[in-house]
This record gives structure tokens, C-alpha cells and sequence, in this order.
């Protein structure tokens, strides 16, 4: 299910000169093969969880800013998400 909303303001920002990304907990892997065709974002700006060696369970909840500024770059000037633990 596409969430239409979320399809919407891509699209705006888009048209606004921002360049999109999507940064999932879910394997980027799986995320990439579709993400372009769905959202239009291409694979080059999908960020997913990726296989490590250890695993660490926190509590922060900062997931999804941590690994825009550890794998772009760049400190994220808005992030939006579709689950509990976005914030």
C-alpha cells in the first residue's frame, strides 16, 4: 500500500528543488529494487539497515537522523515517516 500523502509531498519537494531520500529500517537490499519505481526515489538516495557482525539494541530513537548524516552527509532539515518510532 502507497501512502498517498507521502507520494504528494515527494512530489512537492521535488518541484521545490530538494533532492529526496528515503531511510528505512528495512534491508536496503529489498529497498532499493523498488523505491524508484513506488516514490521515484532511485537507489543511489535509498539508506537501509545493512548485515553487521554485532547488534545493539537503543532506545533513542534517533535511527533514521543518525543514518541520513552517517551515509549522506548532511544533516536532514526534515525527516517524515509512516511508523511508531519516527519521530
Amino acid at each position: 500500500m502507497v501512502y498517498q500523502p507521502m507520494l504528494e509531498l515527494l512530489a512537492y519537494l521535488r518541484a521545490n528543488g530538494f533532492k529526496t531520500f528515503i531511510v528505512s529500517g528495512g534491508g536496503i537490499e529489498f529497498m532499493r529494487p523498488w523505491t524508484e519505481r513506488v516514490y521515484g526515489v532511485p537507489p543511489e538516495q535509498v539508506v537501509g539497515s545493512s548485515i553487521k557482525t554485532r547488534y545493539e539494541v537503543r532506545d533513542d530513537k534517533a535511527g533514521k537522523p543518525v543514518g541520513i548524516q552517517q551515509h549522506i552527509g548532511r544533516r536532514p532539515i526534515m525527516a517524515f515517516g509512516n511508523s511508531d518510532g519516527d519521530f
